[in-house]
């Protein structure tokens, strides 16, 4: 490790961004474990350094592979690296193709239902959390949705998958606390929608994008989103379209703009998102959580910094 390695140039918000992990639980490893020692800017924030960011993300990895944190917190980067080497299957953490699908709901379709949750749970700990959405989750709601079409999967089935993935991005929603003075946004789908989870992974992104995310919930009228918006101060809502058809999404939408502060921009997609002809004018229309992501990156006007300590 050279001196550069060593020198603090990184807040607690980028490490929690580089690594995959809260800064929640940075700060619960530092208090219990003394896993690092960051340095205290003049403001008296956190800063980490390289080194500390490649210890880190051994840990996350190690955890991943079935290591308790009390075991490797306190161990020293070439410990680290020497532990991960004597794993000679380090392809065990995921396979985020069709075979984790399968293997996924292969246990729903005999409603095993814990050990469906220990491979969604094994995902969400070894990949990082964009890539767990796009290579994991995404694919997985799709092939659900397709299976239940076909009849392949019942109704049981169905919601048994669907309430455990909105209960993994629940926990994925809870990991981050937004900077002091952040945007807020809301996230839902209109009256009618009952497919919330395009809502949710929405909600998810723009947490991670820096936002403050107000997750309200599916099917809600118009009326009640803007108040909603109103209340919070919310300078955006997401709105999530999969099952509505065309033309009652888009009165939909249209009722919800003319309800919202002049100032509040709405965001739409999923499925029948596309497929509406007509949209009013400010409306973004986006086609994945990728644009959604952009979109959100390019307009959150980063708030001024916090000058409350880490």
């Amino acid at each position: 490790m050279t001196r550069d390695d060593e020198a603090p140039r990184h807040r607690i918000g980028a490490v929690a961004r580089l690594t995959g992990i809260s800064t929640h639980a940075l700060r619960v490893w530092e208090r219990r474990y003394g896993t690092l020692h960051p340095k205290r800017s003049e403001g008296g924030d956190r800063l980490y350094s390289d080194g500390d960011v490649h210890r880190l993300r051994a840990i996350k990895r190690l955890l991943g592979l079935g290591h308790a944190i009390g075991d490797v917190a306190r161990l020293g980067s070439d410990e680290l690296d020497r532990l991960m080497e004597m794993h000679v299957e380090p392809k065990r953490e995921v396979d985020p193709s069709g075979r984790f699908v399968e293997r996924y709901l292969g246990h729903i379709q005999a409603l095993d239902l814990g050990a469906a949750e220990q491979v969604l749970a094994g995902a969400a700990l070894a990949l990082p959390r964009r890539e767990f959405i796009d290579l994991v989750l995404v694919p997985l709601l799709h092939e659900i949705g397709a299976r239940w079409q076909d009849g392949a999967l019942h109704v049981a089935h169905e919601h048994a998958a669907t309430a455990m993935v909105r209960s993994q991005l629940g926990a994925m929603l809870r990991l981050f606390a937004p900077d002091s003075g952040a945007s807020t946004v809301v996230a839902t789908t209109p009256e009618g929608e009952a497919h919330e989870l395009g809502a949710l992974m929405a909600a998810v992104v723009a947490a991670m994008s820096g936002w403050r995310a107000l997750y309200l919930g599916p099917n809600l009228p118009a009326r009640e989103i803007a108040e909603a918006a109103r209340t919070s101060g919310a300078a955006a809502v997401l709105l999530s379209i999969v099952d509505l058809s065309p033309a009652v999404g888009g009165a939909r939408v249209e009722a919800l703009v003319k309800a919202l502060p002049a100032h509040t921009s709405v965001v739409v997609g999923g499925a029948r998102a596309r497929a509406i002809e007509s949209l009013p004018r400010a409306v973004v229309r986006v086609s994945d959580l990728g644009e959604l992501e952009a979109w959100l990156v390019s307009h959150g006007a980063p708030a001024p910094r916090s000058r409350a300590r880490g």
